[in-house]
């Protein structure tokens, strides 16, 4: 099984292969900060658009 990851700014998306659910951690504390929902999409470069988004939308809520 793959593994889709992104890094933006202080966070680390993961996506696993086969899995609609997108873990965001925290790099310096290395917690879990949020969780959200993705699918049909296992493309990187979606993938890499689709966190610069969700980071835009959320950092603010996760520090």
């Amino acid at each position: 099984m793959g593994k889709l990851t992104c890094r933006v700014g202080n966070y680390r998306f993961e996506k696993n292969e086969g899995s609609n659910i997108v873990n965001i951690f925290n790099e310096l504390s290395g917690q879990n900060v949020d969780c959200f929902t993705q699918y049909e999409l296992n493309d990187q470069k979606q993938f890499e658009q689709s966190c610069n988004q969700q980071h835009a939308n959320y950092a603010q809520d996760w520090s």
